[in-house]
């Protein structure tokens, strides 16, 4: 939605998909680097929306054929992950926080690598026996995951609050929090440390600890081993 609005707002609202030529997606390539200092990694999720959109204006017969729409390289940059200090100050601080809420979902996401969408998603009935089993994916394939004991701690601590799911927070309350708190635990100049490093400190404890990295890419969901060989290194 929000790359759709930035399209709208370039292009303006009375432009039509048909008269979306190659200049034009030149320009706003231009303007997204120059202008709004995006990352290549960002004008490529801007350009995948705009492709997306004229391939389905295309099946409706609104236009004839989709520009070619060049895919720029994409630099990958150090992978942010809490190292023991970080986590345990970050935890330490999250533990005083005004809603306990925020804390047992740190510890849940650090010892799971769930993404918050998952973790938001979750019900009861996925929490049995020890384990935690995710069916709303982001890439739609479900994964079952053993829990940890401070994991089972949280979600015992939601269960007895009276929560209707494990963690209903929605996810800008929790964002709002997560910045508070790097800020009370003096950790708000680094501008990395947004709540996914919590994601890639779980992979990242898995791989020091000689998990094979076939497993840890069944751990956390990822579709290919590439992704799973950004922690490669740390083996």
């Amino acid at each position: 939605i929000l790359n759709c609005n930035g399209l709208v707002a370039f292009f303006g609202d009375q432009k039509l998909v048909k008269d979306i030529g190659e200049a034009d997606i030149d320009a706003f390539v231009k303007h997204c680097k120059k202008t709004l200092r995006n990352s290549d990694s960002t004008i490529n999720r801007k350009m995948s929306t705009l492709r997306k959109l004229l391939k389905k204006a295309k099946r409706l017969g609104v236009v004839k054929d989709v520009l070619t729409i060049e895919v720029r390289k994409e630099r990958r940059g150090r992978t942010r992950f809490l190292s023991d200090q970080e986590e345990k100050l970050l935890l330490n601080t999250a533990r005083n926080y005004a809603n306990p809420e925020v804390y047992h979902r740190i510890v849940f996401m650090l010892d799971t690598g769930a993404r918050d969408g998952e973790v938001r998603k979750l019900k009861w009935q996925d929490v049995e026996d020890g384990k935690v089993s995710f069916w709303m994916t982001k890439t739609g394939l479900p994964r079952t995951l053993p829990l940890t004991k401070r994991a089972q701690e949280a979600l015992e601590w939601s269960k007895g609050v009276g929560n209707p799911k494990p963690f209903p927070m929605a996810y800008t309350t929790f964002l709002e929090a997560w910045r508070t708190i790097l800020m009370d635990a003096g950790m708000s100049g680094d501008k990395s440390l947004v709540p996914y490093v919590l994601r890639h400190t779980c992979a990242t404890k898995l791989v020091r600890r000689g998990i094979s990295l076939r497993r840890v890419m069944d751990w956390m969901g990822h579709t290919s081993i590439h992704t799973t060989m950004i922690y490669a290194h740390l083996a």
